[in-house]
């Protein structure tokens, strides 16, 4: 028998500040300078230091862990688009809600403007 899948997932909110970028950049290795240098930063074209886009995505993948993990499921399927920067000291709040009566899942990632900087979609494969 197949679980009972929700119709929303879990909102998870996360401020994103220059700690949890450097501790990113440490783990991850990657210390591109538009990580931790608001200067070179603005030099690329931003307007402050961004965070790691896998900071905002790993928030989701925590959401979907929440939201789904009492159904069971042997295997999901994530495609998303990182849309727009998140910058530092920003907040990103996750959202996702089921598309009709299957599997399937639009999800997002929104800025405290509400602009949202990931979109996708999440397959849950039976």
């Amino acid at each position: 028998m197949e679980a009972q899948l929700p119709n929303k997932l879990v909102k998870l909110r996360l401020a994103i500040g220059q700690d949890q970028i450097n501790t990113f950049a440490a783990l991850a290795g990657d210390y591109n300078p538009i990580h931790i240098d608001a200067e070179a930063a603005r030099q690329s074209g931003m307007s402050n230091i961004i965070a790691h886009g896998s900071i905002a995505l790993n928030l989701l993948w925590e959401s979907i862990e929440q939201s789904i993990r009492t159904a069971a499921s042997p295997s999901f399927n994530l495609e998303v688009r990182f849309r727009a920067p998140v910058y530092v000291d920003e907040i990103v709040e996750t959202g996702g809600r089921r598309v009709g009566n299957g599997h399937d899942y639009e999800v997002w990632v929104s800025n405290q403007e509400g602009t949202r900087v990931i979109e996708g979609t999440l397959t849950i494969e039976s």
